[in-house]
């Protein structure tokens, strides 16, 4: 934890079990007496599904000691197990890959999607939130089985751990374009901001892959403004964070992260402070509508890593354009956090290189 330790804006305090209803419950109140004593009044941002889970289980114990803004308990479930989210999609007439359902009690096994998914295949879990609870040897976030056969090895080994939940088998979109969108939604279910942004590098090992090194930010398309639509549909409040895939000229839509993703800073680099607009919303303030952004390039890891490990080299040009232009941003290479700090930099060029080396090591 030595790059946020270190940090003079960040505190870390940290409690393995925060996620548990009664531990975390007891810490945050814990953590809260001090600021309300004093009149102010906290704001809780889950950055991962199970916080987001835990926020909607333990809101009646933590609504007079803070504020924070999630989707109600029906939804969450609806958009955040990838099964319901995919007959969702199709309410709105939405495209998302091909999906079939199973689990360890279902009647119908792997062999019988093989005509509707051909292999190799997508593998994942419905309910990530469960699947994180339950760890095992070589877990991954998403599995891309070549065979009915290897899928079952990996169904077997998930279920053999104790998840409880649903898998879905997908099929593998070849993309020419991966993005991603995030949204906030005010109280009353309306969006007030939107970045869209394509992916110029994304991990590729283990339980990190699939998550983003660097984004390029762009204008909102039109499958953008239909999610934002659904969002509004449905009532949906908070922050949302789509995953998307674009094969030819059809994009797809993967899932919805019922929170700010693991990247979502792309969005201040592009000049949109969601998490200004999500506090004057809990503070009572109107914040009108505005969707525009700037295009800038945002990375966590070294540009030149960026430059040799793209995985869409196409955007590249772009993404040089961008550096020229000083359009560029890192959440580590914020001045003030790193002036004076000595110890932090040494850290932040150590993560660097570590992120360089996984990467090169994982191509």
């Amino acid at each position: 934890v030595g790059i946020t330790r270190y940090s003079h804006i960040v505190r870390p305090h940290i409690e393995p079990a925060l996620a548990r209803i009664d531990a975390g419950v007891a810490t945050l109140r814990a953590f809260a007496r001090p600021l309300l004593a004093d009149g102010r009044l906290p704001v809780l941002i889950p950055c991962a599904d199970w916080y987001t889970e835990f926020l909607e289980n333990a809101s009646e114990y933590l609504d007079d000691a803070y504020r924070f803004l999630i989707p109600d308990l029906s939804l969450y479930r609806e958009v955040s197990e990838k099964a319901s989210f995919s007959c969702l999609l199709d309410r709105f007439g939405i495209p998302h890959p091909e999906t079939k359902v199973f689990s360890k009690q279902g009647d119908r096994a792997l062999s019988d999607f093989s005509r509707a998914i051909p292999y190799p295949a997508v593998l994942k879990p419905a309910d990530s939130s469960a699947y994180w609870r339950h760890p095992f040897s070589g877990m991954k976030k998403v599995w891309f089985p070549k065979t009915a056969e290897e899928a079952k090895g990996i169904a077997d080994r998930i279920y053999g751990a104790g998840y409880p939940g649903r898998l879905v088998l997908q099929r593998l979109i070849r993309p020419t374009r991966r993005s991603t969108l995030t949204v906030f939604c005010d109280t009353d279910a309306v969006a007030r901001r939107a970045v869209l942004g394509d992916i110029l590098l994304e991990e590729r090992g283990g339980t990190a892959q699939g998550n983003y090194s660097a984004v390029l930010s762009r204008p909102l398309d039109r499958t953008s403004m239909a999610l934002i639509r659904m969002l509004e549909r449905v009532g949906y409040r908070g922050i949302a964070n789509f995953d998307l895939l674009t094969e030819g000229d059809r994009t797809y839509v993967l899932e919805l992260n019922p929170r700010q993703g693991r990247s979502s800073d792309y969005t201040r680099a592009a000049g949109v402070n969601l998490f200004s607009a999500l506090i004057s919303v809990l503070s009572g303030i109107t914040v009108p509508t505005d969707f525009s952004c700037r295009e800038v390039l945002w990375h966590c890891v070294p540009l030149d890593a960026v430059r040799r490990h793209a995985t869409d080299s196409a955007l590249l040009p772009r993404a040089e354009e961008l550096i020229r232009e000083g359009a560029v941003s890192s959440p580590f290479s914020y001045r003030p956090d790193l002036s004076g700090n000595p110890i932090r930099c040494l850290y932040t060029f150590l993560h660097g290189r570590r992120r360089s080396a996984a990467l090169g090591e994982a191509k």
